[in-house]
């Protein structure tokens, strides 16, 4: 479009030149369309009056063939008006309700975006506010400018690393946009809106990428005794809770890039939520392994760090005492857990910490921390699992074998943890059985690096739920769930190294006697093909 052109039709906004038709902002109510939502607001007694909605501003004259191009949301609206409405000379209102009068500015910004193809906000803040009102306007093209105005806003001037280079940003400090961000972070769009996952995903990946450059920075400048404050928190919010991040391999490979200042603001942080302060200790021993020579000058500052004190009693017990990377004597770990189970005897723990003066700091996170905040974001968020068809095939090329199919997550990984422990499904049978059995089993990280001649017992639960599905057929063109299991870890538990489950969860298609036709190796395959789609057994894992 020529350049003239287009600047008269940004002229046009607000202007009554040309007008056929008022945009009437009011205030939403439960008889009106319901407005985009006001994250962190709610007006006292809304959807309580009657009557007309009451108006926000003053009315605006628009275009209808701008609005028409660029809204369907809008032209919807115009094109319920009849011939009768309009014969009088009357030009069509259009409302658009609001959350509240605050929400005015960034309606306006939607709309003129229509007109001139830009976007207006001076803050990420803005930014967020106008792609939600963009989002319900359906505003074509505005929420992906928000989104990318957003990204520009974080990188900054960032530059792509040459080789053995460094990236660099402008201003007064590379964090400042993303401090920004997380001061806002409520208004972020969550997944119910239009394209929300991916963006907020997108944009906590960019936070990240200058957490990882920048953080060593921050640090230094702020000072080892607010290492766990503003960098903690930021971090924190950046890397998400402990069980989400380490199931996440992109945030994960992140995380075992940070510097050492970095790692001890985040580990150092009362926002770093988990649902085990073992999980917290298997970041670091994550972090340890991709860092052997930085953890080495800082193994004591960033163990120390580890709420030793809120690990589960079997994992105080039996698991600490054997990392051997962990830098806890036999005598200390001996006093700790004496220690630990002082807890509400006031004067027993006041004589211990007496006695240990001198010897052992218990004003250090090991003893005196309280718990993190508990939780993991990925609750109920279904893992998918595949299983090659040909592992299957493998399995079955030894008839008194027995097939043990294990997989992988849709994340890439072949296990995801909870609660200190890495967890995966398995579908196991003989070749002649006429039931296959689905198992979960908890696995010790390696990276724990715990010795193999250790005996130890020790039992693990979590809250999961096991699915192997099947495939519906060509006509319904879906998998539907052919087994399902839940386990609660309030009624479940099963030892570390072992398993649990039903074995006999999946029927399987009888064999065909031999010599008849079909009846070799190939009608072994088929006693699974309701299974199989794809070449693929499908089966999915969900944290509860």
């Amino acid at each position: 479009m020529a350049r003239a052109v287009t600047s008269y039709v940004a002229s046009l906004f607000g202007s009554e030149e040309l007008a056929d038709c008022v945009v009437i902002f009011c205030q939403a109510q439960s008889d009106v369309a319901k407005a985009p939502p006001a994250k962190r607001r709610k007006k006292a007694g809304a959807g309580q009056q009657n009557g007309p909605a009451p108006p926000i501003g003053d009315p605006l004259p628009a275009h209808r063939l701008t609005l028409f191009g660029g809204s369907a949301r809008l032209r919807s609206q115009a094109e319920r008006w009849t011939l009768e409405q309009t014969a009088g000379g009357s030009k069509p209102e259009l409302r658009v309700p609001l959350g509240s009068p605050e929400d005015l500015p960034h309606a306006l910004s939607a709309l003129r975006f229509l007109y001139t193809g830009k976007v207006d906000g001076s803050s990420a803040a803005q930014l967020l506010q106008v792609r939600r009102q963009a989002a319900y306007l359906l505003v074509e093209g505005c929420v992906e400018a928000c989104d990318t105005a957003l990204l520009d806003r974080i990188a900054g001037d960032l530059v792509p690393q040459q080789a053995g280079g460094t990236a660099r940003s402008s201003g007064s400090s590379p964090l400042a946009p993303v401090a920004e961000l997380f001061a806002c972070r409520h208004l972020l769009p969550d997944a119910a809106e239009s394209g929300g996952d991916t963006a907020t995903e997108v944009v906590m990946r960019l936070c990240r990428v200058q957490l990882v450059l920048h953080s060593r920075a921050i640090a230094a400048s702020q000072g080892t005794a607010n290492a766990s404050g503003d960098l903690g928190d930021l971090l924190a919010w950046a890397f998400g809770d402990v069980p989400s991040l380490l199931c996440n391999p992109g945030a994960r490979a992140q995380m075992l890039r940070l510097p050492v200042a970095a790692m001890e603001a985040l580990l150092g942080s009362d926002s770093f939520a988990t649902d085990d302060e073992a999980m917290v200790l298997l970041v670091l021993a994550q972090w340890r392994e991709a860092n052997k020579a930085p953890f080495a000058s800082a193994c004591d500052r960033l163990c120390r760090l580890v709420r030793l004190s809120q690990l589960t009693e079997d994992y105080l017990h039996d698991t600490l005492p054997h990392i051997p990377w962990f830098p806890l004597s036999a005598a200390e770990h001996a006093f700790l857990r004496q220690h630990v189970s002082s807890a509400g005897q006031a004067k027993k723990r006041q004589a211990l910490e007496a006695a240990a003066a001198g010897l052992y700091d218990t004003t250090s996170p090991w003893y005196a921390a309280g718990a993190r905040p508990c939780g993991r974001s990925d609750l109920n968020r279904r893992y998918d699992w595949y299983v090659d068809q040909e592992d299957l095939e493998k399995g079955l090329a030894a008839p008194q074998a027995a097939i043990r199919l294990t997989g992988r997550f849709d994340t890439g990984d072949k296990r995801l943890v909870s609660r200190g422990l890495e967890w995966f499904p398995s579908i196991r049978a003989k070749a002649t059985d006429e039931m296959a059995g689905v198992f979960i089993h908890a696995l010790a990280p390696a990276a724990l690096c715990l010795p193999e001649s250790v005996e130890r017992i020790r039992l693990a639960s979590t809250s999961v739920r096991v699915v192997v599905c099947r495939w519906a057929g060509e006509g319904d063109g879906s998998w539907v769930e052919a087994y399902s299991k839940k386990y609660l870890r309030e009624e479940y538990c099963t030892e570390v190294g072992g398993g649990l489950g039903v074995p006999s969860a999946l029927p399987l298609a009888k064999a065909l006697a031999a010599g008849a036709p079909g009846g070799d190796g190939v009608s072994q395959l088929r006693r699974w093909s309701e299974y199989l789609h794809d070449d693929t057994l499908l089966g999915s894992l969900t944290f509860v």
